[in-house]
């Protein structure tokens, strides 16, 4: 599951560096969610709002489309494949409850299911 793996800043080529972005205020650990920046398209619910972790897409894909230039790599938050596809619920328990990086940090130890539920998360 590559596409769950953040990368860090020590791991860019120095000669993209700046440009980098990271969340203006934020210090780690807590850039709360938006609400807005969640995007759902069916089956996968991604977050694209910065945060103290985020990294634009022209550096982690350099020929990415031009239009994406400047925004940040959206980050994996689940697939709802089969039956009920709770999403909204989803949202609206991570805006109340989690920051990004502390999502982002347990999706990587976990499954998101897992993660949720070690955030507190009652699964319905």
């Amino acid at each position: 599951m590559d596409y769950l793996k953040t990368e860090t800043f020590r791991d860019i080529d120095p000669s993209l560096k700046s440009k980098v972005i990271f969340a203006s205020d934020a210090t780690p650990g807590a850039t709360p969610f938006n609400k807005e920046e969640f995007h759902w398209d069916g089956m996968y619910l991604m977050y694209n709002g910065r945060h103290s972790q985020s990294i634009n897409m022209e550096v982690v894909w350099p020929d990415c489309h031009p239009s994406l230039h400047g925004k940040p790599r959206p980050v994996f938050i689940a697939r709802f494949k089969h039956g009920k596809k709770p999403w909204k619920a989803w949202v609206n328990f991570l805006v109340k409850n989690a920051t990004v990086e502390q999502y982002i940090k347990l999706s990587e130890e976990d499954h998101p299911v897992g993660a949720m539920g070690k955030i507190g998360y009652k699964h319905q």
